[in-house]
C-alpha cells in the first residue's frame, strides 16, 4: 500500500530529513513536494517546518502507526521541549485514487492552510479535497 504522510516539526528543530529516512527503513519514501515554512493559526509565519511524502509500505495501518510513533520517539518527541517531529497519515492509495485516512479526517487535517498548500505543490489538491 501507498500512504501520504505529513511530516511536521518546529521550526528550530532540523528533524525532517532524519525523519524521511528512517521511514525509508520501512519501505520507498517518495517526496512530493518541498519542504514549507509554514506558521500555525494566528501564529508567526516560519514556525513549523512540513512535508508531503508517501511511503510503500506492506505491513496494515496499525503497525505503520505504530512505527511513525517509534520513529518520532526517536527523534526527541516527548523528550525534547516542543515539537520536534510529527509524522501523520493523511491518505491511502487505492490504484491512483486517495482515500482520506479516517484520523486525519477527524482531525480536520485538510482544511489546515499548511496541508492544502502542500497538496496543491504537489498537485494532489484536487484528489483530497477540503470537505
Amino acid at each position: 500500500m501507498r500512504w501520504l504522510l505529513l511530516l511536521g516539526a518546529q521550526a528550530r528543530y532540523d528533524t525532517l530529513g532524519a525523519a524521511v529516512d528512517a521511514l525509508g527503513a520501512l519501505g520507498e519514501v517518495h517526496e512530493h513536494a518541498a519542504e514549507r515554512l509554514t506558521g500555525s493559526a494566528g501564529g508567526e509565519p516560519g514556525q513549523y517546518r512540513n512535508r508531503l511524502v508517501s511511503l510503500r509500505h506492506a505491513g496494515p495501518r496499525e503497525a505503520l502507526v505504530a512505527e511513525c510513533k517509534r520513529i518520532e520517539r526517536d527523534l526527541g518527541r516527548g523528550r525534547l521541549d516542543g515539537m520536534p517531529v510529527d509524522i501523520d497519515l493523511l491518505a491511502c492509495a487505492h490504484g491512483n485514487d486517495w482515500q482520506p485516512d479516517p484520523h486525519a479526517v477527524a482531525k480536520r487535517e485538510f482544511v489546515m492552510p499548511h496541508v492544502r498548500l502542500l497538496l496543491a505543490d504537489a498537485g494532489l489538491e484536487a484528489a483530497l479535497p477540503a470537505a
